[in-house]
């Protein structure tokens, strides 16, 4: 039997398949227009389209992360993003994030969340920051029976911090590498997937300026209530594991049916302080539970001043 080979050339080109485009004037439905593109607060620089390098790091991590988890009562969505100024100076991400869930017996298992800032002078804290995320999951877990349980959750906090320094040092002195050079903040979760209608009770761990707000009946309230004067947070915001601990706040939350975590790094809890900002995305996440995309690109606005990486794990409780 013959083999009939198909056309070359251009006479091939012109029998491909294609898309058939709606002309510029027909595409008017709202369902069809793009999607908009990151809302800007304010004049920003350096401005899109610009170009920009990729980080010149031997461990490079990538531009943007999203991940998302749904549970029985409880909704996630994270995204960490690159900033405009480290984008534009060809540097890493220096946020980081994770989300795991811990096993327990005769207790409910924990979804367990983590958040890190890599201190901006210091040439590995992308690592750090990474390290200390997936160390915070590994701490929880082999404390899983005392996380919600102990009474004194400031020594449990202490504990949990104090081991992830060390363990961030030895690996540090075991890989070659400057332990000052990863210094990165902390803020991290565990948080009960008990069923509803039940409480889903918060261990929230702190060390540095990323933090943890709650957002509950059409505002922002701190996780961690305890008053501190500006001293205190000048002081807070140079805190940084492995070698710079300082102090280390505990906090215990109730996370509600209508109530929504945030943990986040300072990208966020700067522009936050703004009305504008503030108010836009209580109305974003005060309505239905948005896809992983739809999330990134709520948090990934662009605002004047603030160009850093931009972080944030937010957990949803359902009904």
């Amino acid at each position: 039997m013959d083999t009939v080979l198909p056309p070359a050339g251009d006479e091939a080109r012109t029998q491909r398949p294609r898309i058939k485009l709606a002309r510029r004037e027909d595409r008017s439905s709202p369902a069809e227009a793009p999607f908009p593109g990151p809302v800007k607060f304010g004049k920003v620089h350096p401005r899109a389209g610009e170009p920009r390098g990729l980080p010149q790091v031997e461990q490079a991590v990538p531009d943007t992360v999203l991940d998302l988890a749904d549970f029985d009562g409880l909704a996630v969505r994270a995204a960490s993003l690159r900033g405009d100024d480290h984008r534009w100076t060809g540097k890493p991400r220096q946020d980081s994030l994770g989300l795991w869930t811990v096993s327990r017996q005769d207790r409910p298992d924990l979804l367990v969340a983590a958040v890190a800032d890599g201190v901006g002078s210091r040439s590995l804290s992308h690592l750090g920051s990474s390290w200390a995320c997936r160390l915070f999951r590994e701490q929880v877990a082999a404390h899983a029976a005392e996380v919600l349980v102990q009474d004194d959750i400031e020594d449990l906090g202490r504990r949990i911090v104090e081991r992830i320094a060390a363990a961030m040092i030895e690996r540090a002195g075991r890989e070659g590498l400057e332990r000052r050079e990863l210094s990165t903040t902390l803020v991290g979760a565990a948080v009960e997937l008990t069923p509803p209608p039940g409480p889903r009770r918060c261990f929230l761990v702190r060390v540095g300026d990323s933090t943890a707000y709650l957002l509950r009946e059409g505002g922002f309230g701190e996780a961690f209530d305890d008053a501190r004067d500006d001293e205190e947070i000048v002081g807070s915001a140079t805190a940084a594991l492995p070698t710079s601990v300082g102090r280390v706040q505990t906090a215990v939350e109730t996370v509600g049916a209508d109530d929504v975590l945030v943990l986040c790094t300072d990208g966020l809890v700067g522009p936050m302080r703004n009305d504008e900002v503030r108010d836009r995305l209580v109305r974003c996440w005060s309505g239905p539970v948005p896809g992983a995309l739809e999330f990134g690109w709520q948090v990934g606005f662009r605002a004047r001043s603030f160009g850093d990486d931009r972080t944030a794990v937010c957990v949803w409780g359902r009904r």
